[in-house]
């Protein structure tokens, strides 16, 4: 069971319902790596945040096995907050609404990849169920993540259900959401701040695009640089 300590409520569910879907085995070891589902040669690894922490065990197995990533974001989450003896205090639906342009902060490290035609991501757009703990007094997490102390710590996440699924297996599949975003136009930095579905990740966004060789400066108005899609 090396692998799922502290496993989510919405990691297991999809691991098991992959497992089932695919015939295949949970928690197998492969090259010193555990993997989640694995069926002959296909991987299936859960991943619900920090996609690029896996560039270390795609590097080792993308020469032998196909490779898909299952990424849920909560297009829609409920957070519910409880006390430590489990009785509900409220729930409340989150402002923060995720979509696949999230996927430009993920890849970072994945962009060797994203033209294997072992390798893939599946983006699950979810409603997602997330539990608080209220503390009696503000705490820091075991991980020092917090840069300040609150009082309550996330227990657990849920799937509610699953509202659609987009495949990305090629740069092109990155690329065409910036085309779509654009209507194919010269677009800045700045615009794309200014856009509500991806003003997050527009830094990650431009990034990407200069890594692929997929834009080109082609116009500056002021200190405003602007771009054209050029694949």
């Amino acid at each position: 069971m090396i692998n799922t300590y502290n496993e989510s409520s919405l990691h297991k569910k999809l691991k098991d319902y992959y497992a089932e879907q695919l015939a295949g085995e949970t928690e197998v070891e492969l090259n010193g790596f555990i993997c989640d589902v694995v069926s002959g040669r296909e991987i299936f690894e859960i991943q619900t945040a920090n996609l690029s922490s896996l560039y270390g065990k795609i590097s080792s197995l993308i020469p032998e096995y196909s490779i898909t990533v299952v990424f849920p974001v909560g297009e829609r989450t409920i957070i519910q907050r409880k006390t430590e003896n489990d009785e509900v205090l409220s729930k409340r639906a989150s402002p923060t609404k995720e979509n696949e342009y999230r996927l430009f902060k993920e890849i970072t490290k994945l962009l060797p990849f994203l033209d294997n035609p072992n390798f893939r991501i599946i983006l699950l757009k979810a409603e997602l169920l997330e539990t608080r703990i209220k503390t009696d007094k503000p705490i820091q997490l075991k991980n020092n993540s917090r840069r300040w102390k609150k009082d309550w710590y996330k227990q657990d996440k849920e799937l509610i259900k699953i509202n659609s699924d987009l495949i990305f297996d090629s740069s092109a599949c990155y690329i065409n959401l910036v085309r779509n975003l654009t209507d194919n136009k010269p677009f800045s930095l700045k615009q794309l701040k200014q856009t509500a579905v991806c003003k997050k990740y527009a830094d990650y966004i431009i990034w990407t695009l200069k890594k692929l060789n997929a834009v080109e400066e082609c116009l500056k108005k002021g200190n405003e640089k602007f771009y054209k899609l050029i694949k």
